[in-house]
């Protein structure tokens, strides 16, 4: 069973984690020092080492967060393609601030794959493409293909500050997909 943490390593962790959401906000995590982060979050940087090991790793904690809620947002969902990408778009849009500094700010390569890989948008994908005859293979270049340019799009309308509807940005990811009955 996993060990819960103390409520002062809980807190210690939501402080270094906000200081750096608000950092985001002014400049990029290259500009950013471990040092003025702790400054802003008012703990020490012996501190901050003891729980990560440098500004990026706290960001990816960050990003780890966010994945966990996302995943927390889609475990209700009907399993068609559709409704999975509606309920994580709109987890994004009532996030949009913290939806944009990581989207802005990324610096792991593989965050669309563990975005658009979660279990139940994979499955969703699965569904749809299941139904047409592809090799092994083509499914993969496929889920590639939905994975970033579904997150480029989102990118892009996170970035808009009149954006679609969420309901409307999951119908154009899902237009996208090859042999569903999209609009275009």
């Amino acid at each position: 069973m996993a060990k819960r943490e103390n409520q002062r390593v809980t807190v210690t962790k939501k402080m270094l984690k906000d200081s750096l959401i608000s950092l985001l906000a002014e400049r990029s995590i290259y500009k950013i020092s471990v040092r003025e982060l702790c400054d802003r979050a008012g703990v020490n940087r012996t501190t901050f080492y003891k729980y990560y090991d440098n500004q990026f790793a706290l960001l990816t904690a960050i990003e780890e967060d966010v994945i966990s809620l996302v995943r927390e947002a889609l475990s209700g969902g009907s399993g068609d393609y559709l409704s999975s990408l509606t309920a994580l778009c709109r987890y994004l849009d009532d996030n949009i601030v913290m939806v944009r500094l990581l989207l802005n700010n990324n610096i792991d390569d593989c965050f669309p794959e563990k975005i658009f890989g979660l279990p139940q948008v994979r499955e969703a994908f699965e569904n749809v493409i299941g139904r047409r005859a592809v090799t092994e293979a083509q499914k993969a270049y496929l889920f590639s293909f939905m994975t970033y340019g579904g997150y480029q799009m989102v990118r892009m309308w996170a970035n808009k500050e009149k954006r679609e509807s969420p309901e409307e940005l999951s119908r154009l990811i899902v237009a996208c997909v090859p042999g569903s009955t999209g609009l275009f």
